[in-house]
């Protein structure tokens, strides 16, 4: 069993996966100062791998350089010790843990890493997702107040292509 994770300190998106069918996908919201959101993320964490008697863990790897607009050495080392404390605390589980560049996860499943044709790397995934998983896949992410599609929903996206990486 495969636990795909996308962690960051406000929301983690999770995927486990038996290696043919996606079983639970969802998203971890977290809020509060930092070890509360430590603490909660933890208790989920343990929970999912418990539940689902997780023996793999598939990881996106933290950003390792500034997106201009979007983060500072201040967030980038905030991410990075976050995603340090709950890899260590998966470690200590005993499970077997990869870490994946989101870039090169993206080519590995659908041949390509980006397109130029989609507004922004979050739509791509979206859309290869529904190629490769069918309309029935996209039904089922959830959906903000309006209507659309949420935004975990990009979160927990991009936890499903790491569950399904090799």
């Amino acid at each position: 069993m495969i636990l795909g994770l996308d962690i960051s300190t406000t929301c983690i998106g999770y995927c486990v996966y038996d290696e043919k069918n996606i079983l639970d996908k969802n998203a971890i919201k977290l809020e509060g100062e930092f070890y509360n959101r430590v603490d909660v993320a933890l208790k989920e964490i343990d929970r999912i791998v418990d539940g689902w008697k997780i023996k793999k863990v598939h990881i996106e790897d933290f950003l390792m350089k500034f997106a201009i607009g979007k983060s500072s050495a201040f967030s980038i080392n905030k991410l990075i010790a976050f995603n340090s404390i709950l890899s260590y605390h998966l470690y200590k589980k005993n499970l077997i843990i990869k870490r994946y560049n989101v870039l090169t996860a993206r080519k590995v499943l659908f041949g390509q890493a980006k397109n130029k044709f989609y507004k922004n790397s979050k739509e791509f995934v979206l859309e290869m997702l529904r190629k490769k998983l069918g309309q029935e896949y996209i039904d089922t992410l959830p959906l903000n107040t309006r209507g659309n599609i949420a935004v975990e929903s990009y979160d927990i996206n991009d936890a499903v292509v790491m569950a399904l990486q090799k």
